[in-house]
């Protein structure tokens, strides 16, 4: 141990053997103290150095007090002092190291502390510096011990302090006396009533210290230091003194408080001694303080309004301390605190007016005995501060409404106002957000922070204040409805699910609302149109969509009796669905499947009403419910579909026109996703009433499918192409959602002349696209499997060279990828009906779309869905005609491109050679299976294999990779093809190879 200390006077070394000191110290502490104590007094060791020794010695005895024992103990005491007090002068660092050695044993050895240190007091003298401020510091640290003995202290030093001069004396005198107040106020606190020590025996004594304290050498001193540790010591003392003395004194130590928070900017001690202070005025004839009122209140509430940063603790601890005192005077001053706060709200100074409000939640939550007579008041003067729009009082405001809901100020007259400012800041809307950030002065409260902090409190009053669930519901209705508050919806949702559920489960009689008795509530189908529709149309909000489901499924008993069962076993499965999105390929398809799961639970949910009254009303408040939403929202479109689908589900034509009228009118033509969302709802309605749909789309074709446009010497009708792309798509749907029966009674009239008439002339790509997806819906509404007896689509061929037309047009004419991929789709649609396309018509087809080798697209995902979409409408023209001839014309015109100086077009053209390959494979299986003579046929194998393996065989060698390994794997095939159709025809083609096979051949 000797080494290592002397090597901590060594600077190089010091690091290293201060870390073997602490592990030597936790090892053997008894045995470190004492070395220590031997080592300085022996070696007298640099100032430096035995300054680290004794840093040392603390850390091991403040880590090991149950190790010592009490003679140890004051061994270290007496070392220390000798230490602390071996020079008269203040040296600061050596010092404060010797006192911390004392006060570690504060605790455990107090009175061996107290006996050395007054031991060391003169009488009728000043004391060392460092002896008053050990015996200070102890009395913060043990109270209790040191009032014991603080009658021995306080006979020594009150005496002398009319001859101090010096001011850093002054200043530990002035401290010393504060910390000994303090600690005899903690001791009558905490001592129980057989206590030693009875307070008011030091009144003599603080009457004389409040005297020399308050006196204008102490009190007045030039120095900040003194005069403010005189201040704080006042504080203190007060608590001490007699009460005439007090009394007597009032007056001038308020006016000295109030003046020195006017010069001082550290102000927590002025605050603190004036809160103590109050709470002695609080003690006795509070009348003496009434008239100094007025003058203490503005500065106490400027003080609240001060910044506070958490750079500078002091601020924030100031502020409390004010909040403390206007605590105090608010019990003792009720009305008059009332009346300032009153006044501060009708000032246009902000900081003062948010100060007001913070002051008031302060009371609010400590003093509610005090203000319970006062609450309606209180509610008045709120309620006139909810139109403020600064964000920060607005937020201190929330704060203020969660400390009154907290004690039922909320469930008054009034306190529905104030539930609705909660509701209506939850609902600040992105808008609102833009517009502050976008703005140049922001200020410490954003739009965001208000709105995180409503949610919180609304939330949380729901959840934990049980007396408040009867005011919140059921009036949290009255906010579903209204769009203003839709960014409000989840919470509203998920506080009215939690309150159903619970009302619900305890069968209470609230839990059932009479809606028409409750006026201001929305009906039951207003509140099943709007779920619904924010459901449809903000699946990908944050807990919107489970929050949803989850009220209507606690609400669905209140909303229609026959509902629940079905809701109950639905709504889950919707809930289930939802969990899947984060796993989807495509969010874009997701959501669509999301839409129509939505479309079908409604759909079910009106088969269960079955009532038509009921549904007309639905659909009536769906409609009403357009103006809710701006036109190009997503709602929009899912109110559409939803109009639709209702008005499929009634009888009523008079509010079916309506409703068809309405779902056109509010479409926004020029959106490809609300032209297709009107397009859906027609063929809704239309599945019931076809007639009527299509009636609709006459009206539209005559009256606003065309507009005038009048020049100077003429007048030009021109097509509103908007318009006509959704009475194009519309046609389509309608038709293939139509009942199969009346289909060809109505197609050739309503469908087929309307493209005949409109086909050429229309140019934008988005109504060709319409037009196509037109035609596809017409071939799967005519297509054999669908319809009860044959029909012919006499236009087919028509249509299809019309495919042709815009998948492939001119040079000069624009057309996209996704009209190609669309167009692809339409025409093997219509292959697929009978009779079979004509060879030459196939011809064309094939050397026109071959064509789209060629594409350049630089989404890689595009350009493979082309050819996908390409295979498949090849493939179609073998599956009308399962025969190796068929196989063979389509592989001979395909044939030239595996040899074109393009290695991609070689590439693609082999692709789609394999894919037909497997495609011919499988329809011939599906074909020898249920026709004999077709597997008769099919057994004479592939008579075309030679001319196959003449065009393939060459390309096995195709320098470029992919083309090679395509050439092997299509030779593979055929070779497969050929042997399965020749030895296994008698019992059906075997499915196509298995993968590792054709990769094998590949490889």
């Amino acid at each position: 141990l000797d080494v290592v200390f002397a090597a901590c006077g060594d600077k190089e070394a010091v690091q290293q053997a201060l870390i073997s000191l602490d592990h030597l110290g936790q090892a053997h502490p008894r045995t470190f103290v004492r070395c220590a104590i031997d080592f300085i007094n022996a070696q007298k060791p640099s100032r430096s150095h035995r300054i680290t020794i004794l840093k040392a010695m603390h850390n091991t005895i403040s880590q090991n007090q149950s190790k010592l024992d009490e003679s140890l103990g004051g061994d270290i005491i007496q070392f220390a002092c000798g230490e602390m007090l071996q020079s008269k002068d203040v040296i600061p660092e050596l010092q404060e190291a010797a006192q911390a050695l004392i006060l570690v044993l504060g605790h455990s050895h107090p009175q061996v502390i107290l006996d050395a240190m007054i031991s060391r007091l003169p009488n009728e003298q000043v004391g060392h510096y460092f002896v008053l401020k050990t015996i200070a510091d102890l009395a913060a640290q043990n109270p209790l011990a040191t009032v014991l003995r603080l009658g021995e202290v306080l006979a020594k030093i009150l005496p002398v302090l009319l001859t101090i001069k010096h001011d850093h004396y002054r200043w530990i005198y002035g401290t010393a006396i504060g910390r000994f107040s303090e600690a005899v106020t903690h001791y009558a606190a905490n001592a129980d009533a057989n206590s030693e020590i009875n307070p008011t025996a030091f009144q003599g004594d603080m009457d004389n210290a409040f005297n020399v304290l308050f006196s204008p050498p102490w009190i007045n001193s030039k120095q900040d230091k003194l005069r403010l540790a005189c201040i704080e010591a006042l504080g203190h003392v007060a608590q001490l003194m007699s009460r005439e003395q007090f009394d007597r004194n009032l007056e001038r130590l308020i006016q000295t408080y109030l003046q020195m928070l006017k010069k001082h900017p550290e102000r927590l001690p002025i605050i603190v001694s004036l809160n103590n202070t109050l709470e002695v005025v609080a003690r006795g004839n509070i009348d003496l303080f009434l008239p100094l009122l007025p003058h203490v209140l503005p500065p106490l509430h400027a003080l609240v309004a001060a910044p506070v940063s958490t750079e500078h603790p002091d601020t924030i601890r100031t502020r409390n301390e004010s909040l403390r005192c206007f605590e105090t005077l608010t019990r003792l001053y009720c009305d008059q605190v009332i009346e300032h706060l009153q006044r501060t709200f009708l000032q246009n100074q902000l900081p003062l007016k948010v100060a007001a409000i913070d002051i008031l939640t302060h009371q609010v939550t400590r003093n509610d005995e005090q203000l319970g007579a006062r609450k309606e008041l209180i509610i008045t003067n709120v309620k006139g501060l909810i139109a403020e729009p600064d964000w920060s009082a607005r937020k201190s405001l929330l704060q203020l409404v969660a400390a009154m809901a907290a004690n039922a100020y909320l469930v008054m007259e009034g306190g529905q106002d104030l539930l609705h400012f909660l509701v209506k800041n939850c609902a600040i809307s992105e808008a609102e957000i833009a517009a502050y950030n976008a703005a140049k002065r922001k200020g410490p409260v954003s739009p965001t922070d208000v709105r995180g902090t409503a949610t919180h409190i609304l939330t949380r009053i729901a959840s934990g204040i049980d007396f408040m669930a009867n005011s919140l519901w059921p009036y949290l209705f009255e906010f579903l409805i209204e769009d203003r508050y839709t960014t409000a919806l989840p919470t509203l949702c998920k506080i009215l699910a939690q309150l159903a559920v619970q009302k619900r489960d305890t069968d209470e009689e609230m839990y059932y609302l009479d809606f028409d008795d409750q006026v201001n509530l929305p009906k039951p189908d207003e509140i099943v149109a709007r779920l619904c529709t924010k459901l449809a149309a903000a699946p990908h909000v944050s807990g919107l969509a489970v929050a949803v489901l989850d009220l209507m499924q606690a609400i669905s008993a209140i909303l229609h009796p026959s509902i629940t069962e079905l809701w109950d076993a639905n709504i889950p499965k919707l809930k289930r669905f939802l969990e899947t999105r984060r796993d989807a390929a495509s969010i874009e398809k997701w959501t669509a499947q999301f839409e129509n799961a939505v479309l079908n639970f409604l759909s079910l949910t009106l088969d269960e009403i079955n009532d038509d009254p009921w549904c007309v009303t639905l659909g009536t408040t769906l409609t009403n419910h357009f103006a809710l939403y701006q036109p190009d929202d997503m709602e929009t479109k899912a109110l559409c579909r939803f109009l639709g689908l209702v008005a499929q589900k009634s009888e009523n034509r008079e509010f079916i026109r309506n409703s068809l009228t309405t779902i056109f009118t509010k479409t926004v033509h020029a959106s490809e996703a609300h032209r297709t969302a009107c397009a859906e709802a027609f063929g809704l309605v239309a599945n019931t009433h076809l007639d009527l749909s299509l009636d609709k789309l006459d009206a539209v074709i005559k009256n606003d499918m065309f507009k005038k446009s009048s020049g100077l010497f003429s007048k030009k009708i021109i097509p509103n192409e908007p318009v006509r792309a959704t009475v194009t798509l519309a046609l389509g749907h309608s038709i293939a959602r139509a009942p199969p029966s009346i289909v060809t009674s109505r197609i050739e009239v309503n469908v087929i002349s309307f493209l005949r008439d409109n086909i050429a002339s229309i140019a934008p790509l988005y109504s060709r696209e319409c037009v196509i997806r037109c035609m596809d819906l017409v071939g799967k509404a005519v297509h054999p499997s669908r319809l009860p007896k044959e029909f012919i689509l006499s236009c087919r061929d028509d249509f299809l060279r019309q495919l042709l037309n815009y998948m492939l047009p001119p040079p000069n004419e624009e057309v996209s990828t996704t009209q190609r991929i669309l167009g692809l789709n339409a025409a093997t649609t219509l292959i697929y009906l009978p009779p079979l396309v004509p060879t030459e018509l196939q011809r064309e087809f094939f050397e026109r779309t071959l064509t789209l080798f060629d594409i350049q697209e630089p989404d890689t995902e595009l350009a493979a869905s082309v050819m996908d979409n390409l295979g498949t409408a090849l493939s179609a023209f073998v599956y009308m005609d399962v025969t190796c001839d068929t196989l063979r014309r389509c592989l001979e015109m395909i044939e030239p491109w595996t040899m074109h100086a393009n290695p991609l077009h070689r590439e693609r053209s082999l692709t789609i050679i394999i894919f037909l390959l497997r495609k011919f494979i499988q329809f011939a299986a599906e074909e020898a299976t249920e026709n004999e003579a077709a597997r008769r046929t099919l057994g004479a194998g592939m008579s075309n294999l030679g001319l196959l393996l003449g065009f393939l065989l060459p390309r096995c060698g195709d320098t470029h990779l992919p083309a090679r390994r395509a050439a092997f794997e299509a030779v593979g095939l055929a070779l497969y093809a050929n042997h399965i159709l020749r030895t296994d025809a008698a019992g059906g083609v075997p499915n196509p190879p298995p993968g590792p096979f054709a990769q094998g051949v590949a490889r």
